[in-house]
């Protein structure tokens, strides 16, 4: 018999069901997937392209346990926008704000607010040194992506980053940042890289969230 409408007793949530068929409809879920890449072996870039569209207006991007493929990697995992068609690589094309606690080695903790310029982002998610640290234990970043479509506002991101290796060098990090070359236009991708090497590990999902 076709059901329209299902009473809140008549089914017994402990039970097992097998659907077929589309739902539609509300959700009670804020973040939708919009796509994931899982990298497991080397690659340049992770890139996201053509993925902002109408249905959301911002969106929050879930980096887990990147890592380069070599050590002395200085310049962390960085991001680079896309717009105007091409990808945004001029020198001191990004101005970045940032605010990090980390350790090197030992007890001792370094509090550090700092702001510059610099190419690639170069937004040092995880440890903040060359070496072995990045590879060790990889980092792990969120980043909000405000109203990429607007043509009414810079580009920029906020991230929230965390690494650490197994000799007591750690960092939590906090950082904004705004693409100043660019004008107003709308971003049409964004793509992570390190500043040498290849990228060797990492999942990276892409959510849209819902108003």
């Amino acid at each position: 018999m076709a059901l329209s409408k299902i009473q809140a007793e008549s089914m017994n949530l402990a039970d097992t069901y097998a659907f077929t068929g589309t739902v539609s409809g509300a959700s009670a879920d804020n973040l939708i997937k919009i796509t994931e890449t899982n990298v497991t072996s080397d690659v340049s870039y992770v890139t996201f392209e053509d993925v902002f569209s109408s249905t959301y207006r911002n969106y929050k991007c879930y980096v887990i346990g990147v890592a380069p493929n070599s050590t002395g990697n200085a310049y962390g995992c960085s991001i680079q926008i896309k717009a105007d068609g091409g990808w945004k690589t001029s020198a001191n094309g990004y101005n970045i704000v940032r605010n990090r606690v980390y350790q090197t080695g030992g007890s001792t903790w370094t509090h550090n607010g700092s702001g510059y310029r610099d190419v690639k982002a170069n937004l040092t998610n995880g440890i903040n040194a060359s070496g072995s640290g990045f590879f060790e234990s990889g980092t792990n970043i969120i980043i909000d992506i405000l109203d990429p479509l607007s043509t009414d506002t810079r580009k920029g991101m906020v991230s929230v980053s965390y690494g650490g290796t197994d000799v007591q060098n750690v960092m939590v990090q906090q950082i904004s940042w705004v693409w100043e070359g660019g004008g107003l236009s709308a971003l049409e991708g964004f793509r992570f890289l390190f500043g040498a090497g290849s990228i060797a590990r990492g999942r990276f999902i892409l959510y849209g969230i819902k108003d």
